[in-house]
């Protein structure tokens, strides 16, 4: 194993194609503790799917319903109802849950992420107005990103598009308001033939402005100031968006000194992940047993069975120094567990 080691330090690594909208996203959501437990709800899956190649076959048609856009895209996105949706997919992609990755809501960023069976993924940021802007890059304040544009792309609905560097389509869906599609198993690119009829059809298959709100097992009985919800990652439940994660932060999402805490949950019934039995704290959360863990990154309450769910408040911090600890039993306290069933569930997140 050394003799291996030294042979790679002496070796020159092959040259990099990253897409830094997508790197950032899955390196903010792989520091979590919650990653261990990929595929968490096998009802959460949607069936077979065929291979990728196919998808990229498929002839662009037009699609049956133009999407609605309206005048313009709010400063902000509400992280409870997400902005925009994937409209046409190629053949074998679907939106869900794949190792600990999956869509995310917030209010200066939404990912979309869809898969296929070959572990093809593609990915869909959408940005409220005022966030990026494009010259000879596309420059987004949100995660301060900046992607080389390559060259003018073919309109999409009469929008402006540019081919970038880090094999994305950007189009301009609304005045000041921006969407990145990251696709990045196709190459060369820019693409073409069919694989340029794909990615451009995906591109004009987006829904803005929609309704459907996030769902969730549980509710709060009211965040305290500085306290806000800043991000939750989600999937679809019977074609309705369904809270996997939610993070509250007590400040601006992604800005220093800020702490975030993670509530997540599984059935008690399932195996996905249980809470730790060693170096624990004995405490209760409206009179159910939990378990107080100290954790490097901050501390983390888990609930074992609270009316038919556990569930996990952690801190999860992203800057070094670290803030100061944020105190996971008060957001715990603030819980209130509806149950395992997802027909009980509520879009009512704070009462």
């Amino acid at each position: 194993m050394r003799t291996l080691l030294d042979r790679l330090a002496d070796t020159e690594p092959p040259p990099a194609r990253v897409d830094l909208d997508a790197a950032i996203a899955r390196g903010r959501r792989g520091r979590r503790w919650r990653r261990v437990r990929a595929g968490i709800w096998a009802l959460l899956a949607a069936g077979a799917v065929a291979a990728v190649v196919a998808a990229l076959v498929v002839p662009a048609q037009p699609s049956a319903q133009r999407p609605a856009y309206g005048a313009a895209a709010p400063a902000r996105f509400n992280p409870l109802v997400p902005y925009a949706e994937f409209g046409w997919l190629p053949p074998g992609f679907q939106v869900g849950v794949r190792g600990g990755t999956m869509s995310r809501s917030g209010p200066a960023q939404l990912i979309l992420d869809a898969f296929s069976g070959s572990n093809a993924i593609l990915q869909l940021f959408v940005y409220p107005t005022g966030i990026c802007h494009v010259g000879h890059a596309e420059v987004c304040s949100a995660y301060n990103t900046s992607q080389p544009v390559l060259s003018r792309a073919p309109d999409v609905h009469g929008h402006r598009a540019y081919w970038l560097r880090t094999a994305s389509l950007t189009w301009e869906y609304a005045p000041g308001a921006w969407s990145v599609l990251s696709w990045p198993q196709i190459s060369p690119w820019p693409p073409d033939g069919s694989e340029r009829a794909a990615v451009l059809r995906v591109a004009a298959g987006v829904r803005y402005g929609q309704t459907a709100p996030i769902r969730f097992p549980y509710w709060l009985s009211g965040l305290a100031t500085p306290w806000r919800v800043s991000n939750v990652d989600y999937t679809l439940l019977a074609g309705r968006p369904a809270v996997q994660t939610l993070e509250v932060s007590n400040g601006p999402a992604d800005t220093a000194g800020v702490d975030t805490i993670d509530v997540d949950f599984t059935p008690a019934a399932h195996s996905d992940w249980s809470c730790p039995t060693e170096g624990i704290q004995h405490v209760t959360v409206d009179g159910a047993a939990a378990v107080l863990d100290n954790l490097p990154g901050g501390e983390r309450v888990c609930i074992p069975d609270w009316r038919g769910l556990r569930l996990s408040v952690m801190t999860a911090f992203l800057e070094t120094p670290r803030p100061h600890p944020a105190d996971v039993l008060t957001i715990a306290r603030k819980l209130h567990p509806i149950g395992p069933d997802p027909a009980h569930w509520t879009a009512d997140l704070q009462r």
